[in-house]
């Protein structure tokens, strides 16, 4: 009986479609082919109005046009349960004679659904095209209509937008302290900006003189998202509205709550709206939320505005060297400063060039608020070792050379390059070449590798993102971090490949990867072991998205397995299943099923992949806790 229900149900929902789908005159024609179905088709709703259009069809005299909502309707011949239902179509409005290339119909309901159709009409009915497939649009709600943003804390400025066709012709603001002002508006202009502001909630709602829309709100804070450029090593600074009469200024640790920095305002303070605060007062490299209070009678729980948040910076290295010019910064690294802090601003190195690292160095951000630097690429090329750490943090790079595909964030470029540790951390780095990191030589030797909290996007290439593959490596740390890249070449991408031996630790967690393009190469690529080795140390997989765009590409997962290897694998998510694709005759790979229960094949519903907004939306996925967990955005 199970399956001639559902045979029942799959008949009559064919039945169904057929007779929306079919007309009479869609007969073969006898002798001339058909027009083309119209193309191009538009449809922009505007109140409870909609607009279509299209592009117009040679041969046509006119245009049949339908518009249908779907409703939901009970079937008796498959069941009386609630639950047999099916969907149906009910024609709203439909012309057969439309001359031109647009169709406006009006009255439709707010917050539905329409699916609308065209076919081209010849003289000959004949000849008249088939009916497009139905192209679906929205009416928005009521509740949809008006929208306000603060554009500008600082100013007060405020957008008010509303969507046009509502005959919109007020909106109207109401203050704090309950005044009312009402603004006069033309539907049609779509919004307007507005400054001034005092501090506090406001409340608009718009209409005409029949009804009002939706109501919003929005806030002018007393005390301003603290700018990341004025968190610095020496002291942070705090702006705030002077309207209000405020007593204290509290900074709360949020890994610490009896942790409190607390300011008692001076007049002059509380004049100004500025407070420019020690940084010493403060833990290093600490998150504190931040809130003032206003003043309040004796004994009376003081009334706290909105709040705001800052980490500071660490404490000021010793012998730092401050630049603010692309001169001074190639000044510093030609020379002998240890640490360089770059201030806000822009670094481009001249024509397109690459900076050669000789010696131990750290490049670093001076404030909270990253500098760009427009660099080929940073080149280790020395044949001494390098006994120390080279270290990027808190820095945006971008390629100067988008064509230059062999090229990478950090390369050996050919020569030999020792170097005892590479620390990547906080960093922002995008637009680069084959490789993110790239230690490939025979005689080149990177020893620890460490990459947390960066954001690496827009890697275009065919070799690995971690490419350690020639010397052993000692430690290997990748963790926290966003990764994506175009693979444009499609030919291709392994993520981490290295050489290892027995002492061998690599350590993969909370990382969001995507790719568009991994076609027949290795993720996780043990090269081959060190000399007098027996096993490739241990590898931990744990706590990561891997997402992949093309479905139809063999994607391979690792081959370290092949060597004795301690592989701790466990809470991943996958997005389509990895399949054993080839990796030019290399060692058998283990594929994905083997990974047993260690992974859930979940989609993360990320906001915006195209426009790399990894915002995970999917609760499943983020129950799990896995990826990045600053969520990108």
């Amino acid at each position: 009986m199970k399956y001639v229900k559902n045979i029942a149900m799959l008949m009559t929902a064919f039945f169904a479609l057929l007779s929306v789908s079919c007309t009479d005159d869609e007969t073969e024609p006898s002798g001339a082919s058909r027009l083309f179905r119209p193309v191009s088709v538009t449809l922009t709703p505007r109140g409870t109005s909609l607009t279509a259009s299209w592009s117009g069809m040679k041969g046509a005299i006119g245009y049949w046009v339908e518009l249908y909502e779907r409703i939901e309707r009970e079937d008796s011949s498959v069941g009386d349960s609630a639950s047999d239902t099916e969907p149906d179509y009910s024609l709203v409005a439909s012309n057969e004679q439309v001359t031109g290339t647009e169709w406006v119909v009006n009255g439709l309901k707010f917050d539905q659904t329409y699916y609308f159709r065209i076919k081209a009409v010849d003289a000959d009915a004949a000849r008249n095209s088939y009916f497009t497939d139905f192209q679906s649009v929205r009416i928005p709600a009521m509740t949809e209509v008006l929208s306000c943003e603060v554009l500008d804390p600082v100013e007060a400025l405020v957008k008010f937008t509303w969507m046009p066709g509502y005959d919109v012709s007020f909106v109207k603001i109401t203050a704090p302290d309950g005044g009312v002002r009402t603004i006069n508006v033309d539907d049609a202009d779509g919004g307007f900006t507005m400054d001034g502001f005092l501090s506090g909630t406001y409340t608009v709602v718009a209409g005409n003189e029949r009804e009002t829309y939706n109501t919003v709100e929005f806030i002018i804070p007393v005390l301003y998202d603290i700018d990341p450029a004025k968190v610095t090593f020496d002291n942070v600074t705090f702006l705030w509205r002077i309207d209000a009469k405020l007593a204290q200024l509290i900074c709360t640790n949020v890994a610490d709550a009896e942790d409190k920095v607390v300011f008692d305002l001076t007049e002059g303070q509380r004049i100004a709206g500025e407070l420019v605060a020690d940084a010493s007062m403060f833990k290093p490299n600490t998150t504190y939320v931040v809130v003032m209070a206003y003043e309040s009678e004796a004994g009376a729980e003081p009334e706290l505005t909105n709040t705001a948040s800052f980490t500071s910076m660490m404490v000021k290295p010793e012998g730092v060297v401050f630049v603010e010019t692309i001169d001074e910064l190639l000044a510093a690294i030609n020379g002998s400063a240890a640490i360089i802090a770059l201030q806000p601003g822009e670094y481009v190195v001249p024509n397109k060039g690459s900076i050669t690292i000789t010696r131990a160095l750290t490049l670093m951000s001076a404030t909270r608020q990253q500098p760009k630097v427009i660099v080929n690429q940073f080149t280790v090329a020395n044949t001494v070792y390098v006994d120390g750490t080279l270290r990027f943090e808190g820095i945006e790079f971008e390629c100067a050379n988008l064509n230059n595909t062999t090229s990478c964030f950090i390369d050996h470029t050919g020569q030999k390059a020792n170097i005892k540790r590479i620390e990547v951390e906080d960093c922002y780095i995008h637009d680069f070449g084959s490789s993110f990191m790239r230690f490939n030589r025979q005689d080149t030797s990177v020893e620890e590798v460490y990459v947390n909290n960066n954001r690496l996007l827009r890697m275009y290439g065919q070799n690995s993102y971690l490419q350690i593959s020639k010397i052993v490596a000692r430690e290997v740390t990748f963790t926290n971090n966003t990764a994506t890249g175009l693979d444009f070449q499609k030919a291709g991408v392994r993520f981490l490949s290295y050489m290892a031996d027995d002492n061998t630790v690599v350590k993969f967690s909370n990382n969001t990867i995507l790719f568009n393009n991994s076609t027949g190469r290795l993720f996780f690529h043990l090269a081959g072991l060190g000399a007098g080795a027996n096993t490739g140390g241990s590898i931990t997989i744990a706590n990561n998205i891997f997402f992949n765009e093309d479905s139809d590409a063999p994607r391979n997962v690792s081959n370290f397995d092949s060597f004795t290897v301690t592989a701790n694998i466990e809470n991943n998510v996958v997005v389509t299943p990895w399949g054993a694709g080839s990796d030019g005759g290399s060692i058998p790979t283990e594929t994905l099923a083997s990974w047993g229960n260690k992974y859930a094949q979940m989609d993360p519903g990320f906001k915006s992949v195209s426009g790399y907004d990894f915002t995970v939306t999917n609760d499943e996925v983020r129950k799990l806790g896995v990826g990045d967990p600053r969520w990108l955005k």
